[in-house]
């Protein structure tokens, strides 16, 4: 399957007969972008009592384990809290295309955050579907490419008014 999910993702790519030259370094939007903290108090509180990621991983399982008993409420209730992972997991080769550190992510991810939700509770929920569920982790793939590289003109608009801005002031 991972290699059906890097094929999707690099071939829908390729169909926009963009080569690795148009993946341009991260560009700032806003003037005032939202400020992140380094460490959300709640994954410092896992990391230090429940060991850190496989913790959590058994946290989740408990608290979702009740959910799995109400037909559609266990797959929307698990989707809603899988949403955000579900979304950085799908979009992690644009972030890497673009050399993005965490918190260059983080703060393009919060500046996009309900985009990102929904866009992650989907993709969450057709993959929760069972036995299809793993045709939706390839086509998941596909449009998660398709918006990457819509995310990617908008950088690149971004950047050409930045240099606009920057040459106009210049010549003042």
């Amino acid at each position: 399957m991972h290699i059906a999910r890097t094929r999707a993702w690099s071939q829908t790519v390729a169909s926009r007969a963009k080569g690795p030259d148009f993946w341009q370094p991260y560009v700032e939007e806003w003037d005032n972008p939202p400020v992140i903290p380094s460490e959300p108090f709640w994954e410092k509180l896992v990391k230090r009592w429940l060991g850190g990621w496989i913790g959590l991983f058994v946290v989740r399982r408990v608290i979702l384990f009740p959910f799995n008993f109400y037909p559609f409420v266990g797959i929307l209730v698990s989707a809603a809290i899988k949403s955000l992972r579900t979304a950085r997991n799908l979009h992690r080769p644009y972030f890497e295309a673009k050399k993005m550190s965490k918190e260059q992510i983080a703060v393009f991810m919060e500046e996009r955050r309900w985009d990102y939700l929904q866009f992650g509770f989907v993709a969450a929920l057709l993959e929760g579907i069972p036995i299809v569920g793993l045709i939706f982790t390839i086509s998941n793939r596909v449009g998660a490419a398709m918006w990457a590289h819509d995310l990617e003109k908008r950088q690149h608009f971004v950047a050409s008014q930045k240099q606009l801005d920057r040459a106009a002031r210049k010549s003042q």
